[in-house]
């Protein structure tokens, strides 16, 4: 099946990876489990935040689109997924948290603007 035909099913691309991961049909690419096993992160937490449905950033570099899942807690979180759009959804890395680059803003990490 197209990734343009199973589009029309959902209402927008994150919903096809949040539904998808809800079904657990993802899939992990070998560098993402590596650095799960680095981190001590578990399959259960990506599938949790990804399920959860608040993309923090949406990537497209040309070859295929990336959403950017972080962490579900309260407190500050300290990872993210980054999960290609395909069929099935593909988890490509999962990578922390850098303070230099993101910050915390309403309960959401944000990359910080470049001027300041």
């Amino acid at each position: 099946m197209e990734i343009e035909a199973l589009m029309e099913e959902f209402s927008d691309e994150k919903d096809y990876i949040i539904e998808s991961t809800k079904k657990q049909s993802l899939y992990y690419s070998k560098h993402a489990i590596e650095r799960m096993c680095q981190r001590g992160i578990e399959v259960e937490d990506v599938e949790n935040s990804a399920s959860i449905g608040n993309p923090i950033e949406k990537q497209y570099h040309g070859k295929d689109v990336k959403f950017l899942f972080q962490e579900p807690r309260s407190e500050r979180p300290q990872y993210y997924s980054v999960v290609a759009l395909a069929i099935p959804p593909l988890v490509i890395s999962v990578c922390q948290f850098k303070e230099d680059v993101w910050e915390m803003v309403d309960g959401i990490m944000k990359r910080k603007s470049e001027d300041g």
